[in-house]
């Protein structure tokens, strides 16, 4: 049989089923919006927490006050610069936290919030009479809170720590222009270029310029012409980073200064070379008295030497005589008295006397002032010196001398006397056997060297230490050889014997007296 066909949907069965699809749809979106929000919700719920520990736990103080300056809100760090605890403190006037002195700079700082809307900064100092003393940075603006309330949003910063130290930097910053202004000394700052950045008073005193006039001018301007190449020299030196000390002269209307120099290197903030500081200590007096009193030394060593000269040639002339003399006589007695016996050997013991005698007074001669050192030069008589000091010490003496033409007259006596010295003090305290002595010219330059094999000596007794004698022999030696611009260097050791070196300058346009009276002679 046939099956009877459904029958059509009614208009109101699919008018409600696309409402349901409506529905259902409108249902899914409310739900992932619903999600949205609750996500959103604790995203700012997170943020707020967040927001909360950072304002709690901040380092730097976050305060709110209202237009009177009483205290809405404040965190931890903020609590502390006021000495209390965050909930102690709201509902209380900011003000009375404040040291007294600065309670009007308080009072102009909420004015100067209330009339703008710009960042207000002020510094105020907090604490007083019982409690720590602060000074902190206050940097306030307004703004609208909750219930539409007017408040000033405030940080606070501790700046008590830099302020003491922007004080300390003032004061020492005083004391250093101070100490500048007033010192004795000349202080000249010069730049990477060696020119004048900085000079104080005193030097410009010295030079007698104004320092407005003198910034910017090459620091070899005050200077005598002969010291600026030393200066520029010591300028030079600042790649090995060492501090200098010399002795210049400064040119002050054409008058000249004599200064100690005492120079040290500036930097910039990464280290490299920015100039120099440079300190100049007036020692004119000094080198006016260290001039007076070398010239004294060396007329006193010229006369000295001049009485040497003439004791040793009347020695020579008379006693020498008078010692033949006697020689001769003694030997008559004894040939006319050969057949008495006991006068004959009485005789004989004053002819070994007379022979002992004599001999004493050639070495006396030779001590005082040998013929040969005016006569054949340095050469010859430190030779001759040398033979006798081997017969008479028995120790063994090499002499190397290489000079083939005669030196001035001042420098081979000074270099004489200087050898001498060395050998007797070589007797005296050494007790040495081999003695070595070279004196040889280079260039111009004269070298003497007199070692030893003895028994040497510390070497801080060449500072003030040590017997009188050899202090004094070592000092008479350097002074000598200062006389005649020379330098006086001595290496000892004990048990590793001593080392004498001399350095003495000779000028080339400067020849000796025999070569002067040559060509005259020709």
């Amino acid at each position: 049989s046939r099956q009877p066909s459904s029958a059509p949907p009614s208009p109101d069965t699919a008018r409600i089923a696309r409402l349901e699809q409506t529905v259902a749809l409108q249902r899914e979106e409310a739900r992932e919006k619903l999600e949205q929000w609750l996500d959103l919700h604790r995203r700012l719920e997170d943020s707020l927490s967040a927001y909360q520990t950072l304002y709690h736990d901040a380092p730097f103080g976050y305060a709110t006050l209202d237009p009177s300056g009483v205290i809405l809100d404040i965190n931890v760090a903020g609590a502390e610069l006021l000495g209390s605890e965050p909930e102690s403190l709201a509902g209380k006037p900011f003000m009375a936290f404040v040291n007294r002195a600065d309670v009007e700079r308080m009072l102009r700082h909420l004015m100067q919030c209330r009339a703008g809307t710009s960042t207000v900064t002020s510094e105020v100092v907090l604490g007083g009479a019982s409690g720590p003393v602060r000074t902190v940075q206050m940097m306030s603006r307004r703004n609208w809170i909750p219930g539409g309330r007017l408040a000033y949003h405030t940080v606070l910063t501790d700046v008590s720590d830099q302020r003491r130290s922007e004080q300390a930097l003032r004061q020492s910053e005083t004391r250093y222009r101070e100490i500048v202004e007033t010192a004795i000394e000349g202080i000249c700052i010069v730049d990477a270029h060696n020119c004048i950045a900085f000079v104080n008073p005193q030097f410009s005193r010295m030079v007698g310029r104004a320092a407005a006039e003198l910034l910017g001018v090459p620091s070899s301007d005050v200077l005598h012409v002969e010291d600026a190449g030393q200066a520029d020299a010591e300028f030079e030196k600042r790649h090995t980073g060492q501090r200098g000390r010399s002795e210049v002269r400064l040119r002050r209307d054409g008058v000249l200064m004599w200064t100690s120099v005492s120079t040290s290197l500036l930097v910039d903030e990464t280290g490299q070379f920015s100039g120099m500081l440079r300190m100049y200590t007036d020692i004119t007096d000094r080198k006016e008295l260290e001039a007076t009193r070398e010239d004294v030394v060396r007329r006193l060593v010229g006369a000295q030497e001049a009485e040497r000269t003439r004791v040793a040639r009347e020695m020579h002339d008379q006693l020498g005589q008078h010692l033949v003399g006697l020689s001769l006589g003694l030997n008559q007695l004894a040939q006319q008295t050969a057949e008495t016996p006991e006068l004959h050997q009485l005789i004989c013991k004053l002819q070994v006397f007379s022979d002992v005698m004599a001999r004493d007074a050639h070495h006396l001669a030779l001590e005082l002032r040998p013929s040969a050192l005016d006569d054949l030069g340095l050469e010859a008589a430190v030779t001759n010196y040398a033979n006798d000091f081997r017969e008479r010490y028995s120790i063994e003496v090499d002499v190397h001398c290489d000079l083939t033409v005669r030196l001035d007259s001042a420098i081979e006596t000074t270099v004489y006397r200087i050898v001498q010295e060395a050998l007797t003090n070589i007797v005296k305290h050494a007790r040495a056997q081999y003695v070595s002595i070279i004196v040889e010219r280079q260039d111009h330059l004269l070298r003497a060297i007199v070692e030893d094999d003895g028994v040497g000596f510390p070497a801080e007794r060449l500072h003030g230490h040590g017997s009188p004698d050899r202090r004094l022999g070592l000092a008479g030696m350097r002074e000598r050889a200062a006389l005649v611009g020379g330098e006086l260097h001595i290496e000892s050791s004990p048990g590793h014997g001593t080392t004498l070196f001399l350095r003495v300058p000779l000028k080339a346009e400067d020849p000796s007296d025999d070569e002067k009276a040559a060509p005259a002679a020709g």
